[in-house]
């Protein structure tokens, strides 16, 4: 997050613009930005721009899912605390600012919808548009569950993002699923629905769905689009899942 030390009170939402600069800008306080920082500006590159927007849409959507249910508890609070120190591995500076974002998006009346499409905007992509949506799974489901709040939120979401129909159903199977091992007929299901195959495709379909896919969550791929480093491990995990289901998947068929 090389956009932190450049960036200074009321900079970050005047170079945004938009819903999310204005969260951006709303959430930014000046003992955020000590001295040092402002001393380390310098220019912000577009790659870095891109960082700044999938950021401030993480944690502007981490505020409105932990108000879905009409209020956030510091439970809530707690977990996404721990979620950014520990998974995300963030300064303490960019912590407090993340949760400046999500306070600042709980109490904000912008339709979510509004957020979605300057994101999309900024970026094109499918992959980046899973990225997001899986954070934000992994967010929700940081208590070991998901509120029903909550999954209508993230159902309601799907929509504008390039994000399959049945994301929801795929990601809540893994977590429910777990690190078994187990290969039923309800994982190789699930397992499908990873590739975004179906059982009556051919072993050539599926392998061409699955070079795509690793190209397209390949790190390398995803860095170049705007995704920073601390996410990476997103990416990392999704080729895993990726590699994992098309190795359950030709098993099946042998």
């Amino acid at each position: 997050m090389s956009w932190f030390g450049k960036i200074t009170g009321g900079t970050l939402g005047f170079m945004m613009g938009g819903p999310l600069g204005a969260i951006a800008g709303a959430a930014l306080g000046h003992s955020i930005f000590d001295a040092e920082a402002q001393n380390q500006q310098g220019r912000i590159s577009s790659r870095e721009e891109q960082e700044m927007v999938f950021f401030v849409s993480i944690f502007t959507l981490v505020g409105k899912m932990a108000k879905a249910d009409g209020k956030i508890t510091q439970d809530e609070i707690n977990f996404i605390e721990h979620f950014m120190a520990n998974q995300l591995k963030l300064g303490v500076k960019q912590r407090e600012y993340a949760i400046s974002i999500v306070r600042a998006s709980k109490d904000d009346n912008t339709p979510i919808e509004d957020y979605l499409k300057q994101f999309a905007q900024v970026f094109p992509h499918a992959d980046m548009h899973f990225m997001l949506y899986e954070v934000l799974f992994t967010v929700a489901m940081a208590d070991g569950h998901i509120h029903p709040e909550e999954e209508a939120l993230l159902k309601r979401i799907s929509p504008y993002l390039k994000v399959p129909r049945n994301v929801f159903e795929s990601m809540q199977a893994r977590f429910n699923r777990g690190p078994s091992g187990r290969n039923s007929p309800q994982d190789l299901a699930n397992h499908y629905k990873v590739l975004d195959c179906t059982p009556d495709m051919t072993d050539l379909e599926i392998k061409k769905i699955y070079r795509k896919k690793c190209r397209e969550f390949h790190p390398d791929t995803l860095a170049s689009r705007g995704l920073s480093e601390e996410f990476m491990d997103f990416a990392k995990q999704e080729i895993v899942r990726i590699n994992e289901a098309y190795e359950a998947i030709k098993k099946s068929r042998d």
